[in-house]
């Protein structure tokens, strides 16, 4: 768990959608795909936010010599 004056590690799937400015069944389908890795606990899906940039980092489109 967060402690006082850190960030949190695990954030829910509308924060994600909030801080991607995706709409957030975008996010929930992606977890549901495995696209995003997340955990569910009880009926809510939590990404943690390092996961999170890993993804963001994957997903990043390389330089090509024609860009």
């Amino acid at each position: 768990m967060a402690r006082q004056g850190e960030e949190r590690d695990l954030l829910t799937a509308d924060e994600v959608a909030r801080y991607l400015d995706l709409r957030a069944t975008t996010i929930y389908q992606w977890c549901r795909e495995g696209r995003l890795p997340a955990l569910k606990l009880g009926k809510e899906w939590r990404i943690r936010r390092s996961t999170l940039e890993m993804f963001l980092a994957q997903s990043e489109r390389r330089v090509t010599l024609t860009a």
